[in-house]
């Protein structure tokens, strides 16, 4: 669960900058 979290944290910084490129 903390993987998760941790990825959905990700998502929502790449969200903020702009972009989402995985």
């Amino acid at each position: 669960m903390a993987a998760l979290n941790a990825t959905n944290r990700a998502y929502e910084l790449r969200l903020s900058c702009g972009r989402l490129d995985f």
